[in-house]
Protein backbone atom coordinates (compact mmCIF):
# COMPACT_ATOMS: atom_id res chain seq x y z
CA UNK A 1 0.00 0.00 0.00
CA UNK A 2 1.46 3.45 -1.29
CA UNK A 3 2.34 5.80 1.83
CA UNK A 4 2.45 9.50 1.60
CA UNK A 5 4.76 11.38 3.96
CA UNK A 6 2.83 14.43 5.88
CA UNK A 7 5.78 16.23 6.10
CA UNK A 8 7.02 16.95 2.14
CA UNK A 9 4.34 15.35 0.25
CA UNK A 10 6.78 12.12 -1.23
CA UNK A 11 5.30 8.72 -1.46
CA UNK A 12 6.75 5.53 -0.73
CA UNK A 13 7.30 4.92 -4.20
CA UNK A 14 9.94 7.38 -4.01
CA UNK A 15 11.54 6.89 -0.74
CA UNK A 16 12.01 4.22 2.33
CA UNK A 17 9.52 5.57 5.18
CA UNK A 18 10.24 5.18 8.83
CA UNK A 19 6.89 4.91 10.43
CA UNK A 20 4.51 7.57 8.84
CA UNK A 21 7.18 9.54 7.54
CA UNK A 22 9.64 9.41 4.54
CA UNK A 23 13.08 8.84 5.96
CA UNK A 24 14.35 11.72 4.80
CA UNK A 25 12.03 13.76 6.81
CA UNK A 26 12.79 11.19 9.75
CA UNK A 27 16.02 11.94 9.29
CA UNK A 28 15.56 16.52 9.29
CA UNK A 29 13.33 15.78 13.10
CA UNK A 30 16.54 13.82 14.38
CA UNK A 31 18.95 16.54 13.28
CA UNK A 32 17.26 18.98 15.72
CA UNK A 33 18.82 16.90 18.76
CA UNK A 34 22.53 16.50 17.22
CA UNK A 35 25.15 18.52 18.16
CA UNK A 36 27.25 21.93 15.77
CA UNK A 37 29.81 22.53 16.78
CA UNK A 38 32.36 22.20 19.60
CA UNK A 39 34.84 25.21 20.77
CA UNK A 40 38.10 24.96 22.18
CA UNK A 41 40.35 27.16 24.10
CA UNK A 42 43.89 27.52 21.94
CA UNK A 43 47.13 29.39 23.18
CA UNK A 44 47.58 31.98 20.55
CA UNK A 45 51.71 31.81 21.01
CA UNK A 46 52.05 28.23 20.94
CA UNK A 47 49.03 26.61 19.49
CA UNK A 48 48.23 24.05 21.95
CA UNK A 49 44.27 23.42 22.74
CA UNK A 50 43.08 22.93 26.27
CA UNK A 51 41.65 19.26 26.48
CA UNK A 52 41.17 16.67 29.34
CA UNK A 53 42.98 19.21 32.07
CA UNK A 54 46.05 19.53 29.59
CA UNK A 55 47.22 22.00 26.65
CA UNK A 56 47.69 19.55 23.91
CA UNK A 57 49.28 20.38 20.67
CA UNK A 58 45.92 19.55 18.12
CA UNK A 59 46.26 17.15 15.23
CA UNK A 60 43.79 15.82 13.10
CA UNK A 61 43.17 12.43 15.12
CA UNK A 62 42.84 14.51 17.98
CA UNK A 63 39.75 16.59 16.60
CA UNK A 64 38.09 13.51 14.80
CA UNK A 65 38.20 11.90 18.02
CA UNK A 66 36.60 14.80 19.55
CA UNK A 67 34.04 15.48 17.02
CA UNK A 68 33.31 11.45 16.88
CA UNK A 69 32.60 11.28 20.69
CA UNK A 70 30.24 14.26 20.59
CA UNK A 71 28.10 12.03 18.03
CA UNK A 72 28.48 8.84 19.39
CA UNK A 73 27.02 10.42 22.45
CA UNK A 74 24.05 10.24 20.25
CA UNK A 75 24.47 7.01 18.91
CA UNK A 76 25.29 7.57 15.63
CA UNK A 77 28.32 6.10 13.61
CA UNK A 78 30.29 7.98 10.92
CA UNK A 79 33.38 10.26 10.56
CA UNK A 80 34.43 13.96 10.67
CA UNK A 81 35.32 15.79 7.23
CA UNK A 82 37.70 18.15 8.94
CA UNK A 83 37.95 19.78 5.37
CA UNK A 84 34.56 20.13 5.13
CA UNK A 85 33.75 21.00 8.44
CA UNK A 86 31.04 18.52 8.60
CA UNK A 87 30.03 14.96 10.21
CA UNK A 88 29.25 12.48 7.53
CA UNK A 89 27.74 9.04 8.17
CA UNK A 90 24.31 6.44 7.28
CA UNK A 91 21.24 7.25 8.57
CA UNK A 92 19.67 3.54 9.55
CA UNK A 93 16.07 3.42 11.12
CA UNK A 94 14.00 0.42 10.56
CA UNK A 95 15.66 -0.88 8.01
CA UNK A 96 15.76 2.50 5.70
CA UNK A 97 19.20 3.79 5.03
CA UNK A 98 20.11 7.22 3.63
CA UNK A 99 23.61 8.71 2.80
CA UNK A 100 23.99 12.46 5.23
CA UNK A 101 25.95 14.91 5.86
CA UNK A 102 25.74 17.37 9.05
CA UNK A 103 27.56 21.05 9.62
CA UNK A 104 29.90 20.74 12.38
CA UNK A 105 32.10 23.30 13.34
CA UNK A 106 35.03 23.60 15.98
CA UNK A 107 35.90 26.79 16.39
CA UNK A 108 38.98 27.93 18.65
CA UNK A 109 39.36 30.76 21.14
CA UNK A 110 42.19 32.67 22.33
CA UNK A 111 43.10 31.71 25.56
CA UNK A 112 46.73 32.22 26.70
CA UNK A 113 48.14 29.09 28.89
CA UNK A 114 49.98 28.88 31.61
CA UNK A 115 53.54 28.21 30.05
CA UNK A 116 53.36 30.87 27.19
CA UNK A 117 52.24 33.42 30.16
CA UNK A 118 54.95 32.71 32.16
CA UNK A 119 57.83 32.89 29.51
CA UNK A 120 56.36 36.61 29.22
CA UNK A 121 57.11 37.60 32.40
CA UNK A 122 60.62 35.54 32.69
CA UNK A 123 58.86 32.66 35.03
CA UNK A 124 61.33 29.92 35.77
CA UNK A 125 61.77 27.36 38.83
CA UNK A 126 65.13 26.35 38.01
CA UNK A 127 68.24 27.19 36.59
CA UNK A 128 70.74 24.32 35.45
CA UNK A 129 74.24 25.65 35.89
CA UNK A 130 76.87 24.08 34.04
CA UNK A 131 80.15 24.78 34.27
CA UNK A 132 83.88 23.36 33.45
CA UNK A 133 85.30 22.13 30.20
CA UNK A 134 84.27 24.41 27.33
CA UNK A 135 83.50 20.81 24.74
CA UNK A 136 81.76 19.18 27.95
CA UNK A 137 79.76 22.23 28.69
CA UNK A 138 78.15 22.58 24.97
CA UNK A 139 77.54 18.55 24.89
CA UNK A 140 75.57 18.69 27.97
CA UNK A 141 73.51 21.75 27.12
CA UNK A 142 72.61 20.30 23.51
CA UNK A 143 71.66 17.49 25.21
CA UNK A 144 69.68 18.93 28.21
CA UNK A 145 68.03 21.12 26.21
CA UNK A 146 66.95 18.35 23.92
CA UNK A 147 64.90 16.55 26.96
CA UNK A 148 63.79 19.43 28.69
CA UNK A 149 61.50 21.27 25.70
CA UNK A 150 60.05 17.80 25.76
CA UNK A 151 58.59 17.80 29.38
CA UNK A 152 58.76 22.11 30.29
CA UNK A 153 59.29 25.22 28.54
CA UNK A 154 62.76 27.01 28.65
CA UNK A 155 63.36 30.81 30.01
CA UNK A 156 67.04 31.26 28.56
CA UNK A 157 69.41 29.35 27.71
CA UNK A 158 72.77 31.61 27.68
CA UNK A 159 76.73 31.72 28.73
CA UNK A 160 77.39 32.55 32.17
CA UNK A 161 80.48 32.95 34.49
CA UNK A 162 82.25 30.09 32.13
CA UNK A 163 79.74 28.09 31.69
CA UNK A 164 76.23 27.88 30.58
CA UNK A 165 72.78 28.77 32.47
CA UNK A 166 69.53 27.15 31.30
CA UNK A 167 66.36 28.55 33.06
CA UNK A 168 63.65 26.24 33.28
CA UNK A 169 59.89 27.03 33.47
CA UNK A 170 59.00 23.91 35.65
CA UNK A 171 61.62 22.03 37.84
CA UNK A 172 59.57 18.90 38.61
CA UNK A 173 61.46 16.78 35.83
CA UNK A 174 64.61 18.52 35.99
CA UNK A 175 66.47 16.01 38.51
CA UNK A 176 64.97 12.95 37.16
CA UNK A 177 66.81 14.24 33.91
CA UNK A 178 70.18 14.81 34.83
CA UNK A 179 70.32 11.32 36.30
CA UNK A 180 69.08 10.11 33.29
CA UNK A 181 71.85 11.71 31.19
CA UNK A 182 74.15 10.33 34.09
CA UNK A 183 75.17 14.01 35.44
CA UNK A 184 76.63 14.32 39.15
CA UNK A 185 75.56 18.03 40.40
CA UNK A 186 74.68 19.92 43.93
CA UNK A 187 71.34 21.04 44.34
CA UNK A 188 70.11 24.23 46.46
CA UNK A 189 67.07 26.11 47.23
CA UNK A 190 66.94 30.16 47.26
CA UNK A 191 63.51 31.71 48.64
CA UNK A 192 62.05 34.32 45.71
CA UNK A 193 58.57 34.62 47.12
CA UNK A 194 55.02 33.08 48.14
CA UNK A 195 52.54 31.41 45.98
CA UNK A 196 48.98 30.53 47.67
CA UNK A 197 50.24 31.00 51.23
CA UNK A 198 53.66 28.65 50.87
CA UNK A 199 56.98 29.69 50.53
CA UNK A 200 58.14 29.28 46.57
CA UNK A 201 61.75 28.02 46.37
CA UNK A 202 63.86 28.41 43.28
CA UNK A 203 66.48 25.23 42.39
CA UNK A 204 70.06 25.91 41.31
CA UNK A 205 71.61 22.51 40.06
CA UNK A 206 75.32 23.04 39.42
CA UNK A 207 76.97 20.70 37.50
CA UNK A 208 80.73 20.79 37.61
CA UNK A 209 81.89 19.02 34.24
CA UNK A 210 85.88 18.61 34.38
CA UNK A 211 87.89 17.25 31.13
CA UNK A 212 88.37 13.46 30.82
CA UNK A 213 85.39 12.60 32.80
CA UNK A 214 82.31 10.56 31.17
CA UNK A 215 78.71 10.91 31.84
CA UNK A 216 77.04 7.24 33.09
CA UNK A 217 73.95 7.65 31.88
CA UNK A 218 70.78 5.82 33.03
CA UNK A 219 68.98 3.74 30.72
CA UNK A 220 65.18 5.29 30.36
CA UNK A 221 62.55 2.62 29.23
CA UNK A 222 60.20 5.06 28.46
CA UNK A 223 60.12 7.27 25.27
CA UNK A 224 61.81 10.84 25.67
Amino acid sequence: MERICPVCGKSSNERPFVGELCVECTLDRSRKDWPSGLELKQCPTCKRVYRDREWKHPDTQMISDLVSHQFEKKGLNGHYNIEAQQWEGIFNEEGAKIAYTHPFVVKYTEHMCPNCGRIGSSYHEAIIQIRGDPLRVESARKRLVRRLERRTFLQDVAPMHGGMDIQVGEKRDVENILRLEGYKFVRTEKLVGEKNGKPLLRSTFLLRLEKGEKEEPVRDRRRE
